[in-house]
């Protein structure tokens, strides 16, 4: 692989639910959504561009893009000093609407789907204070070169 490879990804926290008040949300984390998805309507790419399928539930995300390696780990400590000071609030959002889902999430995307990362103690730290899930969602371009294996090279 001579090319140099993409890292790309972001960095987020995703709150789900039928119930949720997006507006409220906002105002109770002092904190605008990157995105919001309202139940029913058209799902939305993150370029803003409408798919054929509709929402099923309420969400609002606040999203930190990234676009190297390195620059995973700053974003996720840039979206830990956003959200990790409103853990009361986020808390207190996770009992006033029932059945809804908060957590954090590392979207990662390489041309080769070869890539490595790592989450910094410290970070690893707040993400456990705040007692929400961590997500990692892992995708390839597509980009895998082929190689010529012999039947013999190939476990069973």
């Amino acid at each position: 692989m001579d090319e140099m490879m993409t890292l790309i990804g972001s960095c987020r926290l995703l709150i789900y639910g039928d119930n949720i008040n997006l507006n409220e949300i906002e105002k109770i984390l002092n904190l605008k959504a990157t995105r919001t998805a309202e139940k029913g309507k058209p799902v939305l790419t993150s370029f803003g561009t409408p798919i054929s399928r509709v929402c099923q539930t309420n969400g609002w995300f606040y999203v930190v893009e990234f676009s190297s390696e390195d620059d995973l780990s700053n974003t996720l400590g840039l979206l830990l000093s956003k959200i990790y000071p409103r853990k009361d609030e986020l808390k207190m959002l996770a009992e006033r609407y029932e059945d809804t889902d908060i957590f954090i999430s590392i979207s990662v995307s390489s041309d080769y789907a070869q890539m490595s990362f790592k989450i910094e103690p410290e970070h690893q730290k707040l993400i456990a204070e705040m007692g929400f899930p961590l997500y990692f969602s892992i995708f390839s371009f597509g980009l895998v070169e082929s190689g010529e294996y012999e039947e013999d090279d190939i476990e069973s």
